[in-house]
């Protein structure tokens, strides 16, 4: 799928979700505590240096907003530099099953 720039602001809300995992434990860290607190989350403080910006991050719209499904350590990276632009896949919402059932 072709990539387009999207405002930070469009997906921002999810870097408050816990979306990551500490240890074993999954749903517990939240982008927005690494940001704020990187030595206390060496791991995503790496995965959040070494993401790869060529990459597009991988979105889809629900109900009111745009989730993303792949590439919160990118965005991640792009917030801490300031960026306020986003490149971005849109996938429709009729795929999300698909890739599902692939996980």
């Amino acid at each position: 799928l072709p990539a387009a720039p999207l405002p930070v602001t469009e997906v921002a809300w999810m870097l408050d979700l816990p979306c990551w995992r500490r240890g074993a434990e999954w749903f517990v860290v939240r982008p927005r505590e690494v940001l704020d607190h990187p030595d206390l989350h060496p791991e995503h403080r790496d995965r959040i240096e070494r993401a790869d910006l060529r990459w597009p991050i991988d979105i889809t719209r629900n109900r009111d907003r745009w989730h993303v499904l792949d590439g919160l350590h990118r965005l991640a990276r792009i917030v801490r530099a300031g960026g306020t632009v986003v490149q971005a896949r849109v996938l429709p919402p009729e795929l999300v099953p698909d890739i599902r059932r692939l996980v």
